[in-house]
């Protein structure tokens, strides 16, 4: 379907445009009955019909159309009630997707799952919630809950790697879904899923909690939000409107309260794990004596550095598509960030970048106690 708007081409499907359709049609001259069942897929679903629909997308499977016919067939199964099923079938697109990373319809593909989850979530979300715990069925399962720019995304990638097995993310992003109510462990696999977010029902499993020093974290964090469109704060002086910003408008909220929220679970009996970035950032050994304390003796583990140091590469490489992953970005000329900026590097330099504004912001929200809990502090003035 390459070179269609898959927009206008669902829009004149589902209203039954025969001149558009006829149009859109011979651009496709080479398979014009593929571009026929997309079409009556999607008229079916409009009108109801999902089995019928997912019959038609099905058939689309060995060709071409078929991360937006998947796509839409697991809005289908979503829309027939059978969200296991949707998010089954998301997810193995997602790994189709991924394994072509470096296709010209990567950025394309990435975005369409994304609105797909975001679909199957808000479906979710209108099923009463479940106290059911997560399907561990014995096997490695852990929550990696960490603040945003913590290490969080390497220790995803080397997780990933040592266990090969995917890992999930309960955010509407490419990598694999998950749902405590609808996920199926399958027979030996690891599991592994990230969040930004301590929730409640979290508590009773395992959690990988990846830490960073805080004034680090919000640096990069800054820069990441500014590469992707999200925040406009990244001159000179605006460092502590930032820190607010960020408190007030995003999720996971302010540092310090995310970390005093972990810290306070593990000091109730929670079985938090915590994981120093500046101990594993540049350090292949320690990773793998946490993959041996996760594995135990049961799990086969591959332990190469080579292979995954490669791994990596291919990894940052397919993230690159998105700006905030790139190397290199537009930075204004008096940005507070650092113009050396590499990712993953040791570029960050808070004491450079804090000025006192920022430093009293991030004070009087709280942060330092977070810092002198985790040992990056021991002065209760640093801030003056």
């Amino acid at each position: 379907m390459a070179g269609l708007p898959l927009r206008a081409l669902l829009a004149a499907a589902e209203e039954d445009d025969r001149a558009a359709l006829a149009g859109m049609r011979e651009q496709v001259a080479r398979d014009p009955s593929h571009f026929d069942r997309f079409v009556y897929g999607v008229a079916q679903l409009a009108a109801r019909n999902q089995r019928a629909a997912c019959d038609a997308f099905t058939d689309l499977e060995a060709t071409e159309w078929r991360i937006a016919a998947g796509v839409l067939r697991a809005l289908g199964l979503g829309e027939a009630g059978d969200l296991r099923g949707a998010i089954a079938l998301r997810n193995g697109l997602s790994d189709a997707v991924i394994a072509a990373s470096d296709a010209a319809s990567y950025a394309a593909d990435a975005a369409l799952l994304r609105e797909a989850s975001r679909c199957l979530m808000r479906a979710e979300s209108l099923i009463p919630a479940s106290d059911r715990p997560a399907p561990t069925a014995g096997r490695p399962f852990r929550y990696v809950v960490g603040y945003p720019r913590s290490g969080n995304t390497l220790l995803l990638h080397f997780l990933a790697y040592t266990f090969a097995e995917p890992t999930y993310t309960v955010y509407p992003a490419a990598p694999r879904y998950f749902s405590r109510r609808f996920h199926e462990l399958e027979p030996g696999r690891a599991v592994f899923v990230k969040d930004h977010i301590v929730r409640s029902e979290y508590l009773g499993e395992p959690i990988l909690s990846p830490v960073r020093d805080g004034r680090n974290a919000f640096l990069s964090l800054a820069r990441f939000l500014y590469a992707e469109g999200s925040s406009p704060f990244v001159h000179q002086g605006e460092l502590a409107d930032f820190i607010s910003f960020v408190t007030r408008q995003m999720p996971y909220g302010f540092w310090g309260d995310h970390t005093r929220a972990l810290l306070d679970a593990r000091d109730q009996g929670a079985a938090v794990r915590l994981i120093r970035y500046e101990e594993v950032a540049y350090s292949h050994a320690a990773l793998l004596e946490l993959a041996r304390e996760i594995a135990g003796e049961s799990t086969a583990l591959r332990e190469d550095e080579a292979g995954f140091m490669a791994s990596r590469e291919v990894n940052m490489r397919r993230l690159s598509h998105a700006p905030q992953w790139a190397e290199k970005i537009a930075l204004p000329d008096d940005s507070f960030i650092p113009k050396n900026w590499s990712i993953g590097g040791e570029t960050s330099n808070w004491e450079r970048a804090f000025d006192p504004p920022a430093r009293r912001r991030f004070h009087e929200l709280g942060g330092t106690e977070s810092l002198i809990r985790l040992g990056y502090e021991t002065d209760e003035n640093w801030w003056r």
